[in-house]
């Protein structure tokens, strides 16, 4: 017969009370002391991972510190920037222009790198000269005026490539404060002393004298009335910086004058101007000044015709219009076509009627140009027959 089982091993004892019984009944057995020693272990050992795991959690959440050990410095060094402002003869340029303490000029340094990205932008104020800081290496330096910095998103700036593709529009543009840009590529920290010049933006046309001499024709003696004057195929928007030939953006007065897009202008006068009184065969001084932006094409495309000059006039109670193609008469003078800050001056003698469509051409005859271009080419002027 088997004896009945001690008190400590029955199935209602909690863990503690088996651990208690094994020691107590058995003191001497072998068997007791290896599951006392078992238990032991099996709790240290838990006790151990659970510590193991606290600390690999707590080395997981430390803040690794950057090692800045073999950071290399960045070479900075102060330079002098002598900004000149392009004089253009044919371009307003009043006393505020130059004396101006609320105006700013908009620097940018970027690296001469592949990826042309911005280095450091500052906001100067309108000075001849000033003083900035550049990093050291190749960099390539633009800098603006006219512009206002809520015009210029980051991702407009932020590398060589993009500045180049942001444009500058027409209908933003004051003729009497024009927008600039210049740009020029020095060696910073080797080249101390830095001179960047800024040009406007815009071309301009110039009606300087204005004459109808109808000299043996039927209708000699008749006078221009009620005279207007405006630009169609007016490129109105320009790369700012303006690197490479420029291509129509965006056209002005497709074949006819526009009134409602003109309403979006702050000047609309760039593009139209009136005459009082009437313009006879003596003629008269006129000074009619038109601004738009350049497009370099010597030969005309349908998807950008040239910028068209058109005067528009009553004789006799009839109205005619004489379209002038001006690129037509540029590419005689220079292979590149209208370019920025050159101003374009006509003294005109119309010598038969006119078209009675702004958009048709009238024939070679029916107008003199005496054609000049300021201000480097310096009176390399040209008589034209058109």
């Amino acid at each position: 017969m088997y004896a009945a089982p001690p008190t400590c091993l029955t199935k209602t004892a909690s863990c503690q009370e088996v651990y208690a019984g094994f020691y107590s009944c058995r003191k001497d057995s072998l068997f007791a002391r290896l599951v006392t020693g078992l238990l032991h272990y099996s709790s240290c050992y838990l006790l151990a991972t659970l510590a193991a795991g606290i600390l690999f959690i707590l080395c997981s959440c430390r803040r690794e510190e950057p090692d800045t050990t073999f950071s290399p410095t960045i070479a900075k060094s102060r330079h002098t920037i002598e900004f000149s402002f392009a004089d253009a003869e044919g371009l307003d340029k009043p006393e505020s222009f130059t004396t101006s303490q609320t105006d700013s000029i908009l620097f940018f340094s970027y690296h001469n790198d592949s990826d042309e990205n911005l280095d450091s932008y500052s906001k100067l104020p309108f000075s001849a000269q000033t003083e900035l800081i550049l990093t050291h290496g190749p960099k390539t330096l633009v800098a603006l005026y006219g512009f206002k910095e809520e015009e210029l998103y980051y991702k407009d700036i932020s590398s060589l490539k993009s500045m180049r593709k942001f444009c500058a529009l027409l209908e933003q543009e004051n003729p009497m404060h024009p927008r600039m840009s210049g740009m020029i590529r020095v060696e910073a920290g080797i080249e101390k002393n830095i001179s960047l010049k800024l040009e406007p933006l815009l071309s301009e046309i110039v009606i300087k004298s204005l004459r109808a001499d109808f000299s043996g024709q039927s209708y000699e003696g008749l006078e221009l009335d009620s005279v207007r004057c405006y630009l169609c195929y007016a490129n109105c928007a320009c790369p700012i910086l303006e690197t490479e030939p420029v291509r129509a953006y965006v056209l002005c007065n497709y074949g006819f004058l526009n009134k409602e897009e003109l309403k979006q202008f702050s000047h609309p006068e760039m593009l139209v101007k009136s005459l009082d009184g009437t313009i006879e065969k003596n003629g008269r001084e006129v000074d009619l000044k038109f601004y738009c932006y350049p497009i370099r094409q010597t030969s005309e495309e349908s998807i950008a015709p040239f910028t068209r000059l058109v005067i528009e006039a009553s004789i006799g109670g009839v109205r005619f219009y004489y379209p002038i193609d001006l690129e037509r008469y540029i590419s005689s003078f220079t292979p590149q076509g209208m370019l920025r800050n050159k101003s374009y001056q006509m003294d005109i003698i119309l010598t038969r009627l006119g078209s009675k469509d702004p958009d048709q051409l009238i024939e070679d005859k029916d107008v003199f140009l005496h054609f000049s271009i300021y201000p480097w080419e310096r009176y390399r002027e040209k008589t034209e027959k058109f």
